[in-house]
């Protein structure tokens, strides 16, 4: 590891987070990204640390040792803090088709209601459309903005293969109605949607529908607004682009494409697994560049089918998802960055399908399966934070289909939305008295139906800590600690240096109250569950006293082999230190009666 220490500015100065001392400096270093189960080690070794027997022994070689010392104990304080798993973070609200005999409309429903939600809700209903299956059945994709008229609206544009729906939505008024659901692209005409893929919407709030081998770009005004004079007008076409062609270099032609997302600038991306790449366009559907991935895909990808593609806004790296839990990270400029093989424990019948970029964390993105939703980390994709944990919400469905975070200017979370089927038996006509009514009902009155449903979340990222903070604010800062270029390096020096670097250690020591206490659930996933005392099985350093070892002899000559002794001592004290922040757990997994599945 190297690090150019004359660039590193350490001063008591609050950070873009608000800390300020060893939580700024830790927060420069390190993005907070620890998981439950990571291998956790110091990053400079004491090979690294030391001053090497060929190095003078002046000021500036000490003051190396000591911040990459200080690295370390930066390293620790940021393992201290673990982001809860308990997710999601608060579950609001369901929206499914109303209860009304022979309506087509949209209902909200509280999350308080959860518990029951399966048995008498979803259940009744089957008739919101003309057939038997409901208004929101069959979801593939769905886009979702902040409604025009008011900050607490939100507007969802949700599709099946078939129809174009929207709707508005406000949790804090129970309330949500329909406002389209339409199979044609222009309402003056009877040209329908094809096979609908994709949905995005710029910050323009313009959408963008892709619809087999075509993108639509609408103005949506009329359905954003709450304005009786233009809300009637509901969606315009305002262009349309594509056609079918197989050769990738046809600018505006797709073979295959299945997914669309826009990027900075309103960059629309649209990633066509049929020619092996994928094509970036600006707001207006110009072409702007065509980026041909064929060998990566057939390569990297391990015979599998890409599924998504995901643009993040303020980088500009695309991440392409496929089924089997690969994820390939682009740069801005279409250069592969790296390549993630998602580790997580799934089901035998869970497969990978969508992925979406958080607003409120530049550092997590959300990847959803048809049975699961994790929450990541970009800097460590492999693992996850943890999955959404739907059955203790009573969340229990088929197949998730999609996920979209809200495009808000409310940034103080993110406001998930996910959208799911669920396929039960309901009944024809229903009446509102589901008891009665399923007594009452012959075998003919009953149907099969496809009830979709999409649940909203608040999420954000909250991270449980085993470390009292106030400790901290105690320290020396590291600027204070290091010996002066132009002091002479005598033994006096060096020890003055030295009680000041060990007086910090001494309180991280004292603020270590814990340790995270985990425990893996019945696919091998590793789950938060409290943080629990210390006991005399942990490592014992509580009592710790600084004996003359941690110091340099005033009669000692100043050579590397005197300096290194006190520095190896508390390199070996932050490795003592760095165990205390290991988790424990209360079960094992695979258990010893604990039956597998082998996927083929």
């Amino acid at each position: 590891m190297s690090i150019n220490i004359n660039n590193v500015n350490f001063s008591l100065a609050t950070s873009l987070t608000g800390a300020s001392g060893l939580d700024a400096d830790t927060n420069n270093f390190f993005k907070l990204d620890r998981y439950l189960g990571d291998n956790i080690e110091l990053p400079y070794s004491f090979e690294e640390v030391k001053i090497k027997t060929n190095e003078l022994c002046i000021a500036d070689n000490f003051n190396a040792s000591l911040f990459k010392l200080y690295y370390n104990l930066c390293y620790i304080n940021a393992q201290s803090k673990i982001a809860s798993n308990d997710i999601p973070t608060a579950y609001s609200a369901f929206y499914a088709s109303s209860l009304v005999t022979g309506s087509s409309g949209i209902g909200y429903h509280n999350s308080g209601n959860a518990s029951d939600y399966l048995v008498g809700q979803l259940s009744a209903v089957g008739n919101g459309t003309t057939s038997s299956n409901t208004v929101l059945s069959a979801l593939v994709d769905g886009a979702f903005t902040q409604s025009l008229g008011s900050k607490d609206k939100s507007v969802g544009f949700v599709a099946n293969s078939a129809s174009l729906i929207a709707f508005h939505a406000n949790p804090n008024n129970n309330f949500a109605e329909l406002k389209i659901n339409t199979r044609t692209i222009e309402d003056k005409t009877n040209l329908q949607f094809t096979q609908i893929k994709g949905l995005t919407v710029n910050s323009k709030k313009e959408l963008f529908v892709l619809d087999d081998t075509l993108i639509h770009k609408f103005d949506v005004t009329g359905i954003l607004t709450d304005n009786p004079a233009i809300s009637g007008i509901g969606k315009l076409l305002i262009k349309s682009i594509g056609g079918f062609n197989s050769d990738i270099l046809v600018k505006d032609k797709f073979n295959d494409p299945i997914s669309i997302d826009t990027g900075k600038e309103d960059k629309i991306y649209v990633l066509d697994k049929g020619a092996s790449g994928y094509k970036v366009f600006d707001k207006d559907l110009n072409h702007i560049e065509t980026v041909n991935k064929e060998n990566d895909f057939r390569t990297r990808l391990a015979g599998t089918e890409v599924v998504d593609l995901s643009v993040d806004k303020i980088t500009e790296h695309i991440y392409v998802l496929a089924a089997n839990g690969i994820i390939i990270e682009y740069s801005k400029n279409n250069l592969f960055v790296d390549q993630y093989n998602i580790t997580d424990s799934i089901a035998d019948d869970e497969v990978f399908a969508k992925l979406t970029q958080s607003r409120k964390n530049d550092n997590v993105l959300y990847v959803l399966t048809n049975k699961s939703l994790f929450k990541k980390f970009k800097s460590k994709l492999s693992k996850s934070i943890g999955s959404f944990k739907f059955e203790s919400k009573k969340i229990i469905l088929d197949e998730f289909t999609f996920v979209d975070v809200l495009d808000t200017d409310d940034l103080s979370k993110d406001f998930v939305f996910v959208g799911g089927e669920h396929r039960r038996g309901g009944v024809t006509n229903f009446t509102g008295n589901l008891a009665g009514d399923l007594i009452s009902r012959n075998v003919s009155d009953f149907v099969d139906s496809d009830i979709g449903v999409v649940f909203q979340f608040d999420e954000l990222v909250q991270y449980k800590t085993i470390s009292r903070e106030i400790n901290k604010s105690r320290m020396f800062p590291l600027s204070s600690v290091y010996i002066d270029t132009e002091e002479y390096v005598s033994g006096w020096v060096l020890n003055k240096a030295l009680h000041k670097f060990l007086y910090n250690h001494e309180l991280i020591i004292d603020s270590v109250y814990g340790k995270f206490k985990a425990q893996y659930d019945g696919l091998g996933r590793s789950e938060y569950i409290d943080i629990d005392y210390l006991t005399e099985r942990d490592e014992n350093i509580f009592n710790f006293n600084a004996d003359k070892n941690y110091f340099v002899g005033l009669n000692e000559n100043i050579l590397a082999e005197t300096i290194n002794r006190p520095l190896k001592m508390i390199y070996s004290l932050q490795e003592s230190i760095l165990k205390l922040h290991q988790e424990k757990y209360t079960n094992v997994y695979p258990n010893s009666d604990h039956i597998t599945g082998i996927k083929i």
